[in-house]
């Protein structure tokens, strides 16, 4: 098991839901030698578990993340590359014979990469590497796979050695230095675009214009919104992922 993946499971341990449902089992194992403390630990982690699956506290915490507003087709023409992040994969489609492919957050991700490029007349390049030692084929390999059969619009450079956002921003800076490009657009995901810029200023790049895709908070919610649902709790779960990586980060 490589560093990546032993990080993987701390972090399902500790985002929800692993974090509440394990602090309701040490309120179980405690129970009887510590009942109030025990008691205590219980409503701490219903709370919890209640508060981030509800849709009025996701919206907010995405709201944080997703500060940074799309750009104009007017400042893309100032980059030399387009460059798209990797937002993962989905296992063993069925449909493709058990093969893998990319994920729906990757996907949008490539859609709005290529809008940009076509418009403003731009090469892609597609950064993602392997975040699994059994992973077959890189993340860049599979959106390469899509871009060629779905739109048409292979990508110029694969930067297929990043594990993380930190390395994307490495390894793309060494990939397109070589052509003393210097100057590009980001594509990602709203909520992930605060620490994925944060990572390719570090790098030095003079110009980064960014293109976030796949805005999920809202500005007004109804009473329904402190009911919970799955929806809710998937999106506070990537909400505290991108805020835990933006304080480590720093």
């Amino acid at each position: 098991m490589g560093f990546t993946e032993l990080l993987g499971i701390i972090k399902d341990l500790i985002l929800p839901p692993g974090g509440p449902l394990l602090l309701l089992i040490l309120a179980m194992l405690i129970l009887k030698r510590w009942p109030s403390t025990a008691r205590a630990f219980m409503a701490l982690a219903i709370l919890t578990l209640w508060l981030l699956s509800s849709p009025v506290v996701s919206t907010r915490l995405m709201a944080g993340l997703e500060r940074i507003q799309p750009s104009e087709p007017a400042e893309w023409i100032q980059a030399q590359a387009v460059v798209v992040l990797s937002g993962g994969r989905y296992y063993d489609a069925p449909e493709l014979q058990g093969r893998d492919r990319i994920n729906g957050e990757t996907l949008s991700r490539l859609d709005e990469g290529v809008r940009v490029a076509r418009n403003a007349e731009l090469p892609i390049l597609l950064t993602g590497g392997r975040v699994s030692s059994s992973d077959s084929g890189t993340l860049a390999d599979l959106m390469q796979r899509s871009l060629i059969d779905e739109f048409d619009y292979p990508a110029r450079w694969l930067e297929n050695r990043s594990e993380n956002t930190q390395q994307n921003a490495l390894y793309t800076r060494e990939a397109l230095k070589k052509d003393d490009i210097n100057k590009i657009v980001l594509v990602t995901s709203a909520w992930h675009m605060p620490r994925a810029m944060r990572n390719f200023q570090n790098q030095g790049f003079r110009t980064i214009i960014p293109a976030p895709v796949g805005y999920t908070s809202v500005s007004s919610l109804g009473m329904d919104a402190w009911i919970p649902n799955s929806s809710a709790l998937t999106q506070s779960r990537w909400a505290l992922h991108e805020w835990i990586g933006w304080l480590v980060g720093r």
